[in-house]
């Protein structure tokens, strides 16, 4: 094991976590700020999916539920999402639709 491997996880919180988007699927995924500059590879979401740009939806809308389980186990209760409001992570991944009116 390298030393990395060893590390525990960051530490996820509202300002290092934002949406990203597939390059392929409409749903809006949670990526550490950090991966945008990962090398090498492509960045990677919470649930581990390959991300290509930042969010172009709203993760109250159409969040990735795995992404929402992953950041409630490590104690993020909430993001900001794409139009700057907070979104609890506990509705997206109960599946609770938040009105973007």
């Amino acid at each position: 094991m390298t030393r990395d491997q060893n590390r525990p996880p960051a530490l996820l919180t509202i300002e290092n976590v934002t949406t990203a988007s597939p390059e392929v699927g409409n749903a809006v995924h949670l990526i550490r700020d950090s991966e945008w500059q990962r090398r090498p590879g492509p960045p990677r979401a919470l649930c581990g999916v390959e991300m290509s740009r930042t969010g172009v939806s709203w993760f109250a809308l159409a969040g990735c539920r795995k992404c929402a389980a992953y950041g409630l186990k490590r104690d993020l209760a909430e993001i900001i999402d794409t139009d700057g409001r907070t979104v609890s992570l506990q509705d997206v991944h109960n599946g609770i639709v938040r009105n973007i009116d």
